[in-house]
């Protein structure tokens, strides 16, 4: 097979270079999840207390199923799933927006961009990049000003 026939057998699978620009400038439309499944939930442990260093932000962490996802101009698509098999999202998102870092940062939501294989059409499917809650991390600005 030939680079040409990848990509079109594969729509949005493969991106080009100006492509790959855009996403490094943000300027790519991405997908947003509407609805998905856990299949698998556990509360990832805070970051030792010792050591010089502060409690950091929880992260409830996910194995998921995605269900739907939603376009930049509102459209809603259902993620492409076989019978027995399913695309699966590990998932982790903040369990507070609070304080870390011993008051000096908060707690923020970061995310992540997956391709899934979404039914565009009666008979068709592209794959889409999906954004999707990733970790919580702890941005501490107190500490950058001392």
């Amino acid at each position: 097979m030939n680079d040409f026939s990848f990509k079109k057998d594969f729509p949005g699978l493969f991106i080009s270079k100006k492509e790959i620009m855009a996403m490094k400038n943000h300027d790519i439309p991405t997908f947003q999840l509407t609805s998905q499944q856990s299949l698998y939930s556990y509360s990832a442990p805070q970051s030792p207390v010792g050591f010089g260093v502060a409690p950091c932000c929880k992260t409830k962490e996910e194995i998921t199923v995605p269900q739907k996802v939603s376009a930049t101009n509102g459209s809603i698509y259902s993620i492409k799933h076989l019978n027995s098999c399913f695309q699966l999202l590990h998932t982790g998102t903040c369990q507070s927006t609070g304080s870390c870092q011993n008051g000096e940062g908060t707690c923020v939501q970061r995310y992540f961009l997956q391709w899934l294989l979404v039914e565009i059409g009666p008979d068709s499917v592209d794959f889409v990049p999906v954004e999707y809650p990733s970790y919580c991390e702890c941005i501490s600005v107190g500490a950058a000003l001392k």
